[in-house]
């Protein structure tokens, strides 16, 4: 049997090491670490793979998403019925895609100013609710909202004035009143006692009524109040009612003598409902009648020691009282005296002729 001489396995082996090594570098990241242990007639070689020490960073690109965030809004509060521009504050605006602001609120159009600031032209409905609203954006990554970012108030009618603001009773009469809202008023009032006969409306900020103040109606200032589907607005003492007491302008005859007993024709206005005529201590009305509103009569007698002197003649009805001074003269019914017939006695002496 031939025997290999130890030098030439020696280089076998060596080589056999080498190829291995790049065998194992080229297929596999080991690290070879080969212990050789020589002796006179064998060789026993020894291979540890150690796993590698090389780190390999792998960097992922991840897209992190944003939602916007609402800050405020300016202006934050607005009418029924309104028509406005709104600009909404906040972060992460661009690419926004949708702006709410509740129900009854129609976003017309919106724009993006920059990452922090949009606005939006909106139209508040008439009938959209009353209060705070969320005001929420949206963008591809979500939606960001703001509590009671905006408020919806009442388009309530406001009345600043009217004219004539004052009438007596039993007046008919056009009245203006001014303000605003009041589009779509359904009803005007003026308190008790007063009549609207008809009302129209001139524009939002004038409306005029025709209007009937009772005869009775009670003598004071008014409420005037304005209604549309939205509310009620008001003004305080914008009306004032007078009283429709009689007024007397003159006396027709103005004056008697003491236990005269005659038709007086007193004239003026508001007689209407006339409840008393009186023309002072010592005098009786027996009777009166009123005419029309202007005229009324009375029968009187005066007393025969009624005192001689001027006056007040004073007229009575429902909303009060109304007087004339110096109306009326009682003047001395001073007794004249007629001279008595005179008798003349003649006495006849006759002659006696012896």
């Amino acid at each position: 049997m031939t025997r290999k001489s130890p030098r030439k396995f020696v280089l076998i082996s060596i080589l056999s090491i080498v190829i291995l090594t790049l065998l194992a570098f080229s297929v596999v990241p080991v690290m070879a670490a080969t212990t050789t242990t020589a002796t006179s007639s064998t060789s026993t070689t020894t291979t540890t793979a150690t796993p590698p020490t090389t780190t390999t960073a792998i960097t992922a690109q991840t897209s992190v998403k944003t939602k916007p965030t609402v800050t405020g809004v300016n202006p934050d509060q607005a009418s029924q019925g309104a028509t406005l521009d709104v600009t909404v504050n906040g972060t992460n605006f661009t690419g926004a895609t949708a702006i709410t602001f509740g129900r009854g609120i129609t976003v017309n159009h919106f724009g993006v100013t920059d990452d922090t600031i949009m606005t939006a032209n909106i139209t508040i409905g008439d009938h959209a609710g009353a209060g705070s609203r969320w005001v929420e954006v949206t963008n591809p990554s979500g939606k960001g909202a703001l509590k009671s970012g905006f408020i919806v108030e009442k388009n309530n009618p406001v009345i600043t004035g009217v004219s004539p603001n004052e009438a007596s009773q039993g007046a008919t009469l056009n009245v203006t009143v001014s303000g605003t809202n009041f589009t779509g008023a359904t009803a005007v009032s003026f308190g008790g006692g007063i009549t609207v006969n008809s009302f129209s409306v001139t524009n939002d900020t004038v409306m005029t009524a025709n209007i009937t103040i009772g005869d009775h109606a009670g003598a004071r200032s008014r409420w005037v109040v304005v209604s549309n589907p939205s509310g009620k607005g008001s003004l305080k003492a914008g009306f004032t009612v007078e009283k429709n007491g009689p007024v007397i302008t003159g006396v027709s005859p103005d004056q008697a003598k003491q236990g005269a007993t005659l038709n007086v024709t007193v004239n003026g206005t508001n007689f209407t409902g006339a409840t008393k005529v009186s023309f002072g201590g010592g005098i009786t009305v027996n009777s009166f009648s009123v005419t029309n509103d202007t005229v009324m009569t009375a029968n009187i007698t005066i007393g025969d020691h009624a005192g001689v002197r001027s006056r007040w003649v004073v007229v009575s009805n429902p909303s009060g009282k109304g007087s004339l001074k110096a109306g009326f003269t009682v003047t001395k019914n001073e007794v004249s005296v007629t001279p008595s017939s005179i008798t003349t006695t003649t006495t006849s002496t006759a002659a006696t002729t012896p």
